[in-house]
């Protein structure tokens, strides 16, 4: 049509001469461009069926793809539904072959296929599809999709490939992955570190972190992108990284719903349901979910404080019990407008629930002297609700999506109540001798609002851009009671209760450049973050905080051949302090025991380096290697040190540098046809240095984790998977957390078509778990373990229910759908 028009323009200085030459010319242009744009409009559709030619079983969830006769490009594509059945529209007019992968099945391909106008409907028929010869009869073969994958800035690890997932949530599934480590008391650490951001589907979280992912199913996750070092592109936050979890989505047209049960010991049962309704442009899905659980231990510490001339021992040992009950609900829409434009609305509500029963027997010595013997009872409860909503619009400038504008609007609001009470009782006395009673609560709310441009060029070269704006805010009232032994009442303690304002606000722009040249890609970014802090409190003084951050990253990669890869990064973070950290207030955790926030705390600083070598092996496998170095300024840790007389205090403080520079391993292999093995591991020299008013730190570890997974898929849908995990000694600010060893079982058969399925799982099979830490500094010393009820056993029942609709059409009636760009 340009050079049509550009034509016409050349018309009107034209001679006369040739004005009729030129006129004929232009007719037959305007005609063809006519046609052409007709023809241009045309799009058809093919449809066909796959089945297993010895028994004509249909075969589900079988990619089929559309390749062009011309030059071989995948145009489209589509997955077969539980009939087999598969159903590819939208196919531009030409000349086409059809292709079908699928492991276990030999190869088809299906050529000459000629689309030549919108009412063009090629129906191929039943497809039959032959069995591979390598494949035993009766054996399910494991499919040859990699547990991990690798891109630039992320490693992508594929949830599906583990069958232990029916009861499971999303804290389970992490805890076994390489990289990640989980502690006795529900902690995540990512390399080491604790300081993580979570983000679900590319939003934040209404709660903390480990909190929320104890509450998402693992049968809803389609995969989980660790960003160990990301790029510029998302948001700085993080001293080891982002963990992204991405959910489960509808793919084919027709309603399908997904049941998981499961029950086990120490009160653990969970169920949730999750229904999806796709119609063409548009999908709904809807989820449930209730867990409970109980987490039984037997503890123990010792503990020295030493004076001039005395010394002040408190024993103590006992049960305790973590219970943990959560529920929820949502609803989201996936709507594609057109093909030009689509959006995608959420709506989440949830509940928290925890509580801690402890039963102890503390002992006080002077001097190796017993002077006091109590009984030392907690209940301690804590009560959480939360939204969160968000609205995403997507603009694409071209057919393949690759230019395009988002924008995104994100609110969350969560509220709390939370109650913590010791006692202390002498022996064989029904009513306490003291205590204290400590009542927080508080709403926080959060708004975020984000746009994000991206812009390609030529040679798989692109430029994004974008904007964020956070805006935070946290109040909390804390009313603190000592119990009276006289009236039997709590009095009330002014000057340890408070209410306290937290307001934090984060401005953000980010502009990023990639592309290839030839087997090298790069990606070049800078992110500015500017925020503004504040802390006002009745008891003390208000701090604040305006400030403006740069973070630069850089990744690049080497493909140097097509199953070996090497890349290389570098960026900048920044780890604000949580947003209890700062709370200038002093709560009791037992008669011994205080905890306070610092509203001084600086954010800390971290530069990291990464570099690693990825290699594929015959297909049916893969090994990485990567190595690491991170440094940390301002370093953020909870230090215990005396508070008067035998009492103790924990609070954050910035302690000054920290660094951990390591490699970690991992290797991916299917080692038979019903054998498939993954093995990681990390190990790092970590490093603390610095000082406070009172303290001078100076500690170093060489620490490692190792991992080894093992999957048996055997006959009649029996599969059998195996982990041990080893987590070794690890060095903190003012002492040292012994290893343990630690190992799961999960036995899983399927029914019906692998339409439901029954997993027993067991969880620290040999009850090896145990916490055990050590503090030690001039004037203090602490011994503490903790020793979980293990094994931990669950069975689990998942149903699958699925009723996809075929498109239905009349011959010659079909039309395509989607708008044309």
């Amino acid at each position: 049509m340009i050079f049509v028009v550009i034509f016409a323009l050349s018309l009107s200085k034209a001679d006369k001469k040739n004005y009729a030459m030129h006129k004929l010319v232009f007719l037959i242009l305007m005609g063809l461009t006519c046609v052409l744009s007709f023809a241009q409009q045309g799009k058809g559709g093919i449809k066909g069926q796959l089945v297993e030619a010895e028994n004509g079983a249909p075969l589900e969830y079988v990619p089929v793809k559309i390749y062009t006769t011309k030059d071989s490009s995948l145009i489209n594509g589509a997955l077969t539904d539980s009939s087999g059945s598969f159903f590819v529209t939208d196919i531009e007019n030409g000349n086409f072959y059809v292709s079908v992968v699928f492991f276990g099945f030999q190869d088809q391909l299906i050529e000459n296929i000629e689309v030549f106008d919108q009412n063009n409907l090629i129906d191929l028929g039943v497809v039959k599809m032959e069995v591979s010869s390598d494949v035993l009869d009766e054996v399910m073969v494991i499919g040859r999709q990699q547990v991990v994958r690798y891109e630039i800035d992320k490693k992508i690890i594929d949830v599906s490939q583990d069958y232990a997932n029916s009861s499971a949530t999303a804290f389970d599934v992490l805890s076994n992955t390489p990289s990640i480590t989980a502690d006795m008391d529900g902690n995540l650490s990512l390399r080491g570190s604790s300081s993580f951001t979570l983000f679900i589907d590319g939003k934040p979280t209404s709660m903390d972190a480990n909190d929320a992912l104890k509450m998402i199913s693992a049968s809803n996750i389609e995969n989980i992108e660790i960003m160990t070092n990301p790029s510029a592109k998302y948001d700085a936050e993080g001293v080891s990284g982002i963990i992204n979890i991405i959910t489960k989505d509808s793919k084919q047209n027709g309603t399908s719903a997904l049941i998981n049960l499961g029950g086990g010991i120490y009160n653990r049962y969970n169920g949730d349901v999750n229904v999806q309704i796709k119609r063409d442009k548009i999908a709904f899905n809807f989820n449930a979910n209730y867990r409970n659980s109980l987490g039984p231990s037997y503890e123990k510490s010792s503990r020295n404080n030493y004076g001039d001339s005395i010394t002040n021992t408190v024993l103590s040992e006992g049960t305790s019990a973590w219970g943990r009950s959560n529920y929820g609900g949502s609803a989201e829409m996936d709507w594609d407008i057109n093909k030009r434009n689509s959006l995608k609305a959420n709506f989440e509500y949830s509940g928290f629930m925890m509580s801690r029963d402890g039963d102890l027997l503390l002992q006080e010595y002077e001097n190796d002297m017993l002077v006091e013997e109590y009984t030392n009872i907690e209940n301690g409860s804590w009560d959480f609700k939360g939204l969160r909503t968000y609205l995403d619009y997507f603009h694409y400038f071209n057919k393949d999506k690759k230019h395009f504008l988002s924008l995104s609007g994100f609110y969350r609001y969560r509220d709390g109540l939370e109650r913590s009470e010791t006692n202390y009782y002498a022996l064989d006395q029904d009513e306490p001798d003291g205590g204290n009673l400590n009542i927080e609560a508080g709403p926080s709310s959060s708004y975020r609002f984000k746009a994000d441009y991206q812009l390609p060029f030529k040679n798989d070269n692109q430029f994004q851009a974008g904007a964020l704006a956070e805006i935070r805010e946290n109040t909390d009232q804390t009313d603190s009671y000592q119990y009276n032994a006289i009236t039997g009442e709590y009095d009330f303690l002014p000057l340890f209760s408070t209410d306290v304002s937290y307001q934090r606000n984060v401005y953000a722009a980010y502009s990023i450049f990639n592309g290839k040249v030839k087997k090298f890609g790069y990606q070049l970014g800078m992110r500015a973050e500017y925020t503004d802090r504040q802390v006002n409190s009745t008891n003390t003084a208000s701090t604040s905080i305006q400030r403006l951050d740069w973070f630069p990253s850089v990744h690049s990669s080497y493909q140097m051949t097509d199953k070996t890869q090497f890349m290389l990064s570098y960026s900048r973070k920044i780890q604000r302090p949580r947003g209890w950290y700062l709370e200038p207030f002093i709560t009791w955790t037992d008669v011994y025991s205080v905890r306070t926030g610092n509203p001084d705390l600086d954010p800390e600083y971290i530069t990291a380096v990464e570099g690693g070598w990825i290699q594929q092996i015959k297909k049916k496998g893969s090994f990485s290697l990567e190595a690491f170095y991170r440094f940390t300024t301002n370093k953020i840790e909870r230090i215990t040190t005396i508070y008067e007389d035998n009492i103790v205090m924990r609070i954050p403080e910035n302690i000054g540098t920290a660094s951990a520079s390591g490699i970690e391993a991992s290797w991916d292999q299917t080692l038979a046809k019903w054998w498939r093995t993954n093995l990681a591991g990390t190990a790092y020299y970590f490093t603390v240095k610095g000082q406070t008013d009172e303290l001078v730190f100076d500690q170093e570890t060489f620490s490692w984790t190792a991992r080894w997974n093992n999957t048996f898929t055997l006959k009649a849908n029996w599969r059998i998977q195996f982990t041990g995990m080893y987590n070794s000694a690890i060095a903190t600010a003012q002492g040292r957390q012994q290893g343990f060893f630690n190992s799961n079982l999960a036995i899983r058969k399927e029914f019906w078509d692998r339409k439901a399925s029954c997993t027993l799982q067991l969880r620290d099979v040999f009850s090896t778990t145990k916490n055990v830490h050590t503090i030690t500094s001039d004037n203090l010393s602490i011994y503490s373990v903790s020793e979980p009820r293990t094994p931990s056993i669950v069975l689990g029942i998942s149903f699958r229910l699925n009723n996809y609709e075929e498109k239905r059409m009349e011959e010659g009636n079909y039309q395509g759908g989607g708008d044309d760009l």
